[in-house]
Order: structure tokens, then C-alpha cells, then sequence
């Protein structure tokens, strides 16, 4: 029998270039086909717990890091816009004193903040260690997993926003100690620390979330029995991608709102780059959050089909 061209291949791969179940089925019993040369018989009595996927995982690392990109990018933006607007009015002791401990915050918030991300995944990542190395579970254990991992990108965004709470308040509270800005300028701050918070929340949310359900979720589904518990809680993450996505498409507004609000005139100026940076930067991000989205949608509405 001929071996097919690669021309050829791309062409049956490129008609099931599709996000249907179907598409991804037929995709990848075409890929099986051309990696690996069996026979009809040899595949037709496939299944999914066949085949061994402990070689193509990705470093538990990417999880956290995922989780954390929204706090830096919020962390980044408010060190320039605070070093813009506050500091450069505040006198050199007390601007010294305020970026040292900005300093020691982030130094202490940031390796808390991992603790409490390996706290909360503990569970998911123990059994999915010990399904690879051949473990057994019983199933009220796996479908308990199953869910928290379908709520993890969602606590990963509630952990987000409470750091970008706290971080906020003690912001404040270094403002108010050591300076005598107008109290004008110290709700202006705290408006803006929250609103970027805010906007952190819903980039973890996207990462995480795309990780886990593309590359985490599907391992479980090997092993155990699903329910209509996880029919339910596929539905209900699809729809809180969409609550998400309304808040990432909202965040160039807000940004505008909260960058130019209880400013004097003169004040604008000082401003005026940092906050349409942000606003700029925002809806790039939005593009990719999109992209994330439909990804993370199809994903989703394949995997309904299967549970």
C-alpha cells in the first residue's frame, strides 16, 4: 500500500479542522495513523485508557505562574503610576520610606501568595501524581477532584483580588502615616489599586482556567465514572467565562474612569501616559483573553459531549 503524502495528510487533517467532537475525534485517529502505522483492527478497539499521557505534561510550575501574571502585571503598573503621581510629591524621606516598603510587601505577599496557590491545587495535583504512577481512588474522591479543578481557576481569581485588597489597604495606610497628601489623591490611589486588581483577576482566571481544562481535566476523565455533576459544573464554567470576559472587555473604561478621577488639571498630565499605556495594553490583552476564550469555550462544549 502506498504511503500517503504529507501534502495529502494535511489536506484530511485540514478538512477536520473543526471544534466539534467529531472534528477532534477523526484529527486524532489521522494523527494515531501517521505516527504510528497500525492496523484498522488494532484501532478500531481503542480506548481512552490505552494511551499512556504521562510524557506529554506540562511542568506544574506553568499552573502557578499562570496564576501570578495578572498580580505582576497590576504590581508593575501600579509601582510606575504610584512613582508618577504620589511619590514625586511627597518629600525625599517619606518617598524613600514608602518604595522600601513597597518592597517589603511584595517580597512577603509574593511567596504567600504561592503557599496559598499550592495550598488550594494540593488535592488535584496529589491524584493526578498518583494516577500516573498507577494509584487507585475511589470514586467519590475523583469526582470531588474533578470539580475543584473546574473551580480552581475561579479561586485562583478570588486569591488574586484579596492580595490586590491588601495590598491596596496597606497602601493606604503608608500613605496616611507618613505624608499629608489631600485626601483627594489618597481615594484616587485606592480607587486605582482596586481597579487594577479588578482587572488582574480576570487574566488569572483566563490562564488558569485554559490550563487546567486543557491539559488537566482530561487525565482525570480516564479513570472513574462521570455524572451529571459534571455535566453541571462543565455548563456552569461556560458560563462564567463569559462574566469574565465582560470584566476584561470593561477594564480600558475603567482604566479611564479611575486614572483621571478626583485629579486637579494639572494633575492629568502626570498621568496622562501611564493611564493610556494601561488602557492600550488592556485591550491588546483583550484580543488574547478572546482568543483564550473561544479556545476555552470549544474545549468546554467538547468535553460536554464526552461526560
Amino acid at each position: 500500500m502506498p504511503v500517503p503524502a504529507i501534502d495529502a495528510l494535511k489536506k484530511l487533517l485540514t478538512a477536520c479542522d473543526g471544534t466539534e467532537f467529531e472534528d477532534r475525534r477523526d484529527a486524532a485517529i489521522i494523527r494515531l495513523l501517521a505516527d504510528t502505522g497500525p492496523r484498522i483492527g488494532e484501532i478500531a478497539p481503542l480506548k481512552v485508557d490505552a494511551i499512556d499521557f504521562s510524557e506529554n505534561t506540562i511542568l506544574v510550575l506553568v499552573l502557578w505562574l499562570s496564576a501570578l501574571v495578572g498580580v505582576g502585571l497590576a504590581g508593575v503598573y501600579m509601582g510606575v503610576y504610584l512613582q508618577e503621581l504620589i511619590a514625586a510629591r511627597l518629600p525625599d524621606a517619606a518617598a524613600s520610606q514608602m518604595r522600601k516598603s513597597t518592597v517589603i510587601y511584595d517580597l512577603c505577599a509574593l511567596p504567600l501568595a504561592v503557599l496559598v496557590y499550592v495550598y488550594i491545587s494540593r488535592d488535584q495535583l496529589a491524584v493526578l501524581r498518583g494516577l500516573r504512577k498507577g494509584r487507585r481512588y475511589g470514586e467519590a474522591r475523583l469526582a470531588r477532584v474533578r470539580s475543584r479543578t473546574l473551580f480552581w481557576g475561579e479561586l485562583c481569581a478570588m486569591n488574586t483580588l484579596l492580595f490586590a485588597v491588601f495590598g491596596t489597604v496597606i497602601g493606604m495606610m503608608l500613605l496616611i502615616w507618613p505624608t499629608d497628601l489631600p485626601a483627594r489623591l489618597m481615594v484616587h490611589a485606592a480607587t486605582t489599586g482596586l481597579m487594577t486588581g479588578a482587572s488582574s483577576v480576570a487574566y488569572t482566571f483566563f490562564l488558569s482556567t485554559f490550563y487546567l481544562v486543557r491539559c488537566v481535566y482530561p487525565s482525570y476523565l480516564r479513570h472513574g465514572r462521570t455524572t451529571e455533576r459534571d455535566s453541571a459544573d462543565l455548563r456552569w464554567l461556560r458560563r462564567r467565562t463569559t462574566v469574565y470576559l465582560a470584566v476584561t472587555a470593561s477594564v480600558p473604561l475603567i482604566g479611564v474612569l479611575t486614572g483621571f478621577s478626583f485629579l486637579e488639571p494639572e494633575e492629568l498630565a502626570d498621568v496622562r501616559d501611564s493611564v493610556l499605556g494601561f488602557c492600550a495594553a488592556s485591550g491588546l490583552a483583550f484580543i488574547a483573553v478572546y482568543w483564550l476564550y473561544r479556545k476555552l469555550d470549544a474545549d468546554l462544549r467538547a468535553l460536554e459531549r464526552v461526560v
